[in-house]
C-alpha cells in the first residue's frame, strides 16, 4: 500500500478498513482485527490497515517497535496457525504526521471464512465482533478458492463422505465448543464452512481426504507405500511392506505406526552410570518430515504415493511435488519459509493435531537429528519428475 493512501487512512476514524492498536502487546485484538479485515463481509474488495503505535484518542503510543519485534510478531501470525486459511499480509514502519506507526496491511481473502481461535469473526462499523452463522454462511457462499484442495472434486457426491466420521470427530476438532453450542445451520452448512463441501454441497478434494469413503477412487495417489528392505539397494529382500490408504488421518496414523515399528532401539550408559536407549532414527523427526510430505505432495496431477523407502543405511521419502510458491530450491526447509500448494488441507491437519506450527517442521526435524547424532536430512528436487526426495541417513 502506498503512503498515500495510508495517509488517507490515517485521517479517517477507526471504520471497517482501519484499526488502531497502542501496542502489539495487544496480540489477541490484533488478530481478530486481522480475521475480521480478510473476511471482508461488507465486501469492499480493499486492504485494510491496522496502525499500530496509535491509542484510541487517536494521539501516538510514542513507542519504538525494534526490528527483530515486527519480524517475530508477523512471523509467528504466519506459522502459529491461529488463524486460518493463513491471512494475506504486509507490513511497514513509517511516520505519519510525525507519528511512527507499525502499519499492518490485510488483503482480503479468496477463501472465507477465515476464523481465529476456531472462531470466525467480522467487521462492524469500528468493531470486530464473532460472526453469527447466518453471517458464516454468507461468507461460505462468497469463497472464491483456487487452490486445488478447496475446489470441487470431479465426480464426487455427498455419498462419498463419511458424514457420521465428520460430526463426530472432524468438526468439533475444527469448530470452537461456544461455536458449536450456537450452531443452527445444518450439517452441510457446516461443512462448507470448513470447505469440505463447496457453497453449492460438493464434495471437495480436501472432504475427499479427509472423510472420504474411497479417497483412492477421486485421487488415485492419495496413499503412503511404506517398504523396508534388508539391504541398501532397490533390489534387496522385502521385510516389510504396506500400501496405506484411507482418511487422512488414519493415512498418517498408520504410517506413523508402521515408522515406529521399525525404529530399533540400542542401550546404552551415560557418564553417571545411568541406562540410555537411543533410537537409530528419532521418530519425532520421522513424524514431522512425513506429515509435512503429505501436506506439501501434489494430488492434482501425480497419481504416484508418497514412497517411503528403510533401507540397512537410510530412509528415503520420495513425494511427488517439488518447491512451491516462495519455497525455492535454495531457501527448501529454512525456518518460517513456506508456501502451500494445499493450504486448506494444512488447516485440516492442524485441527487434527499432526501439525503443530507451520514452516518449522524441517527445523524441528533437523534439531532432532543432530541431537540423536544422525547426518542432516538431505533434500533432493527433481525438476525433470516433479519430485522432491528427503533423505535420512543412519551414519
Amino acid at each position: 500500500m502506498d503512503t498515500d493512501r495510508l495517509l488517507e487512512l490515517w485521517h479517517m476514524p477507526e471504520s471497517e478498513f482501519t484499526e488502531w492498536k497502542p501496542s502489539l502487546s495487544q496480540t489477541d485484538g490484533i488478530y481478530r482485527t486481522i480475521c475480521a479485515f480478510s473476511n471482508d463481509f461488507a465486501n469492499h474488495k480493499q486492504e485494510s490497515v491496522i496502525f499500530i503505535g496509535r491509542k484510541d484518542d487517536g494521539q501516538c503510543s510514542d513507542i519504538t517497535i525494534k526490528d527483530q519485534d515486527i519480524l517475530s510478531f508477523v512471523g509467528k501470525i504466519r506459522t502459529s496457525g491461529s488463524i486460518l486459511p493463513l491471512p494475506v499480509i504486509s507490513y511497514q514502519q513509517i511516520l505519519l504526521e510525525g507519528c511512527v506507526v507499525l502499519a499492518l496491511v490485510v488483503t482480503p481473502s479468496a477463501s472465507t471464512p477465515v476464523e481465529y481461535g476456531q472462531s470466525v469473526y467480522i467487521r462492524q462499523g469500528n468493531s470486530t465482533r464473532r460472526a453469527t452463522p447466518h453471517e458464516i454462511t454468507i461468507l461460505t457462499e462468497k469463497r472464491i478458492n483456487p487452490t486445488f484442495d478447496g475446489r470441487a472434486a470431479n465426480g464426487a457426491t455427498y455419498e462419498d463422505l463419511d458424514t457420521f466420521y465428520l460430526q463426530e470427530e472432524y468438526i468439533p476438532s475444527a469448530v470452537s465448543p461456544q461455536v458449536l453450542i450456537e450452531n443452527n445451520r445444518s450439517l452441510k452448512q457446516q461443512l462448507a464452512a470448513l470447505r469440505i463441501l463447496t457453497p453449492n454441497f460438493q464434495p471437495t478434494n480436501l472432504g475427499l481426504l479427509v472423510a472420504g469413503t474411497d479417497p483412492l477412487r477421486y485421487l488415485p495417489g492419495a496413499y503412503v507405500q511404506f517398504v523396508r528392505l534388508a539391504g541398501t539397494e532397490l533390489d534387496d529382500p522385502v521385510k516389510d511392506s504396506a500400501k496405506i490408504s484411507g482418511r487422512i488421518a488414519d493415512v498418517l496414523r498408520l504410517t506413523l505406526d508402521k515408522v515406529r515399528a521399525n525404529v530399533e532401539i540400542a542401550s546404552g550408559y551415560d557418564e553417571t552410570g545411568r541406562r540410555i536407549d537411543y533410537p537409530n532414527y528419532p521418530f519425532e523427526a520421522l513424524r514431522e518430515l512425513i506429515a509435512n510430505a503429505i501436506v506439501h505432495r501434489n494430488y492434482e496431477t501425480s497419481n504416484a504415493p508418497t514412497r517411503i523407502t528403510w533401507f540397512d543405511d537410510r530412509i528415503e521419502i520420495n513425494n511427488p511435488g517439488g518447491p512451491f510458491g516462495h519455497v525455492t530450491d535454495q531457501n527448501f526447509g529454512e525456518p518460517q519459509m513456506t508456501d502451500y500448494r494445499n493450504p486448506e488441507l494444512a488447516a485440516a491437519l492442524k485441527y487434527l493435531g499432526f501439525v503443530e506450527q507451520f514452516g518449522f517442521g524441517i527445523a524441528k526435524a533437523r534439531r532432532l537429528l543432530q541431537a540423536n547424532r544422525n547426518p542432516d536430512v538431505e533434500f533432493q528436487p527433481n525438476k525433470i519428475e516433479n519430485y522432491m526426495i528427503a533423505k535420512v541417513k543412519l551414519s
